[in-house]
């Protein structure tokens, strides 16, 4: 009998192990799809819509192209960028 429970702790003993679960390790990408929700502005800003040759951002080029449009318009729907 002793000898039958040693066979079956034994036994046990030796088995694999269950794999141990383990949590996904996603890591949340900033979207940029939609504003953030703090940024529903409504305020007008000078909005840089085109650099063509010549124009390298906000007031660096005779060839910009700017237009005042709503904050939110500018950075998330024309993907411009603001010049205030």
């Amino acid at each position: 009998m002793k000898l039958r429970v040693f066979a079956c702790v034994l036994a046990l003993a030796c088995a694999p192990a269950a794999p141990i679960p383990v949590a996904p390790t996603t890591v949340a990408q900033p979207s940029t799809d939609h504003p953030p929700a703090d940024l529903r502005s409504e305020k007008l800003v000078r909005c840089l819509i085109d650099s063509p040759d010549g124009c390298d951002g906000c007031d660096k080029g005779d060839t910009c192209v700017y237009k005042q449009m709503k904050e939110y318009d500018c950075v998330y729907i024309v993907y411009g960028t603001k010049c205030e």
